[in-house]
């Protein structure tokens, strides 16, 4: 049995096939909920307009989005930077300090209008508005896809969403409807907070229920503050593991903290919230003190490694806190430290965006409370098959809290097996 398009989308792909062929407006943007098809959609409108793969040109702006749309079917996907820019790395003295950093060129390198004939964009909310005349340039129409539901970008102007014409897909596709991530995931987007219970894909259950069984099964624990991702980071490395070093052992999971658009492997960059794991071993031999080296292998597709990457030491050891510190002064006191990796077994909803995991926990903590409906709708819907939904003990605003130890023993709902 083929797709089944509900009406909305039906009607959109017919909007974009007409706005494709006779309308003057260069950008078509349209948001969609988890489970409302936003890439099936696109797809639809490639295949309508009769567009061969090369005559596409699939970008975001975000390097482990540009992945997750490979792994969606568009096989060309790579980050904006890589599609829009040459970039150059040059060595400067800084100003003020004396101390050489590294100064970063972009070059901007048109697409060749003559072969692509359209640029598909994911995740558009967190394209830079400094991008868009870039993406804009040639002429060459620009179909525009993300969710409104999901966090609001930090950027100050998005180049995309925000602003403009939006058309809104919000019916969930029959394939999807058996889904309780789905399900639960409109709930959330409308406001309201899931109760304790085992409903399949989802197992919500009370913070006194977080388990170390759950915890090793997971692929990614996603928070909503700093000061409890720092907590299950050094736990699961201290306590489950049995980690002392403080350098990254081989197999650990890390997540990028810098955008290092200079560093690039098949085109997808070396970017802020890029999770993976350490694919080499770390040796005193590749460590003096200021750097250590370790080659990275983004998580979902292991054929891309970053190798021989040079990590800031001191920024890796340093407490959320302190790094807050290092990276306002970053490129003035520290000169040229090396990259910015953190520990990645637990990352923030922020952090994920962008990510996707087959398996893992959120942790609901109550922050901002206008954004908390947009928090917890997008830390659930990072997960594909299965997640475990913690929910918090108490109504602490802007605080987080601070977890107790976590039991040992396994604790589950009506008899069902966890993950």
């Amino acid at each position: 049995m083929g797709i089944q398009f509900t009406d909305e989308q039906q009607r959109l792909i017919k909007e974009a096939v007409r706005w494709y062929k006779h309308s003057s407006e260069q950008v078509l943007q349209y948001s969609a909920p988890a489970g409302a098809g936003k890439s099936t959609v696109m797809h639809a409108i490639i295949n309508e307009l009769g567009l061969l793969p090369d005559e596409e040109a699939p970008m975001t702006y975000i390097g482990s989005a540009a992945i997750v749309m490979r792994l969606n079917g568009f096989h060309n996907a790579c980050t904006a930077h890589s599609w829009l820019y040459e970039i150059s790395e040059e060595a400067d003295k800084h100003p003020l300090t004396g101390k050489i950093v590294k100064k970063i060129r972009f070059i901007r390198r048109p697409l060749d209008k003559n072969k692509i004939k359209l640029i598909c964009v994911d995740e558009g909310g967190t394209i830079p508005y400094t991008m868009k005349k870039d993406i804009e340039a040639n002429g060459i129409k620009v179909l525009v896809c993300g969710d409104l539901d999901q966090l609001p970008p930090v950027l100050d102007k998005p180049a995309y969403l925000y602003t403009g014409k939006v058309h809104r897909l919000t019916k969930i596709m029959r394939q999807a409807q058996f889904s309780s991530i789905i399900e639960i995931s409109n709930l959330l987007r409308n406001g309201h907070t899931p109760k304790i219970g085992d409903y399949g894909d989802v197992l919500v259950i009370p913070r006194s229920n977080l388990v170390n069984e759950m915890i090793m099964a997971s692929d990614s624990i996603i928070c909503g503050t700093n000061r409890t991702r720092e907590y299950f980071n050094n736990y699961i490395r201290s306590d489950l593991f049995g980690f002392k070093t403080k350098l990254p052992q081989y197999g650990e999971k890390l997540v990028c903290r810098k955008n290092n658009w200079h560093i690039e492997v098949d085109g997808i960059n070396l970017a802020n919230g890029l999770s993976g794991r350490v694919s080499s071993p770390t040796s005193i031999s590749k460590f003096d003190g200021v750097k250590f080296k370790i080659n990275f292998v983004p998580d979902l597709f292991p054929d891309i490694v970053f190798e021989d990457i040079e990590c800031d030491y001191q920024y890796f050891i340093a407490d959320f806190k302190a790094r807050r510190q290092m990276k306002s002064m970053m490129n003035m006191a520290y000169g040229d430290t090396g990259e910015k990796f953190e520990y990645g077994y637990s990352i923030t909803t922020h952090m994920s965006q962008g990510n996707q995991y087959k398996n893992g926990i959120y942790i609901q903590e109550y922050l901002n409370p206008e954004i908390q409906r947009n928090l917890n709708y997008t830390g659930l819907t990072r997960f594909r098959n299965k997640c475990i939904y913690v929910l918090p003990s108490s109504r602490t605003f802007g605080r987080g809290f601070t977890p107790k130890p976590v039991k040992k023993s396994v604790v589950s709902i009506d008899g069902k097996p966890i993950i």
